[in-house]
């Protein structure tokens, strides 16, 4: 195991007051993962690597939903596709479900959210509840509405070359304009 980087004296101290509190420090989310916002993670040029992590990372955005929707009692398929990132030259993997949880409200989705490792709070309370959620895998949004719930779960994001971007996010080839 390795020694924990140093957290600054603030954190230092609230680490020596409560020992047995793990502190996690989540990266800006404006910069789509842990990478710092001015440059974005050089792409993967072997094809065989860009290809396992492509799929790796969409299969773990899917699977990491579904372990949300089970936890929460939401009927409904999830469905996964790719976005483009916020920097330039990077996709992100999104998996979402849209399903029925007629008795969940906010502060249920937050408690169980909590209890599995989110980092989560209440958004919006009208006129729909909006859930925010984020731990190191994803980041997460829940909206409940007359018993719908709306998932998304943006989960990490890969730096890639423009062809690549351009069939991940628009396998179709759909022109707009």
């Amino acid at each position: 195991m390795t020694a924990s980087p140093s957290l600054g004296p603030m954190y230092e101290r609230f680490r020596q007051r409560h020992p047995d509190v793990r502190i996690v420090l989540l990266p800006d989310p404006r910069s789509g993962g842990s990478t710092p916002a001015s440059t974005p993670p050089a792409p993967v040029t072997d094809e065989l690597a860009l290809a396992d992590d492509v799929e790796h990372a969409l299969t773990h955005a899917s699977e990491l939903l579904t372990e949300v929707r089970h936890a929460l009692g939401v009927v409904g398929a999830v469905v996964e596709r790719w976005r483009s990132g916020t920097l330039r030259g990077t996709v992100r993997a999104v998996a979402s479900c849209d399903g029925r949880a007629p008795s969940l409200d906010a502060d249920d989705v937050v408690r169980i959210l909590v209890s599995q490792g989110w980092l989560a709070g209440v958004v919006r309370r009208a006129p729909v509840q909006v859930v925010s959620a984020r731990r190191e895998d994803g980041e997460l949004e829940i909206v409940l509405s007359d018993g719908d719930a709306h998932l998304v779960l943006e989960g990490r994001v890969l730096a890639v070359d423009a062809r690549t971007r351009v069939a991940l996010v628009n396998p179709q080839g759909v022109r707009r304009g």
